[in-house]
């Protein structure tokens, strides 16, 4: 029992770290011209599924849009840091 706490707890907590990291990244790189929903806003919407939507003329970016591009920098980052170890 306590394996399947450590479990999901680690999966919690990764996942808010991919996600902010897309969030960030999303908003640097638009210059602050898009916005990333937050996860609660996410169960809330009609748009479940989609990576981003317009919203009142913005484009926002959703929770699984944000994971993407933070699982993205990531998976990039280890391709680097490989990389660069040989």
């Amino acid at each position: 029992m306590l394996d399947a706490l450590v479990e999901a707890a680690f999966e919690a907590v990764v996942e808010v770290v991919i996600t902010g990291t897309g969030s960030l990244l999303v908003a640097v790189l638009s210059f602050g011209f898009w916005r990333t929903e937050s996860m609660l806003e996410s169960s809330r919407e009609p748009y479940a599924g989609t990576l981003w939507f317009r919203r009142k003329g913005g484009v926002v970016v959703t929770s699984l849009g944000a994971s993407l591009v933070g699982f993205a920098f990531y998976a990039g980052l280890v391709g680097v840091l490989i990389y660069r170890a040989m």
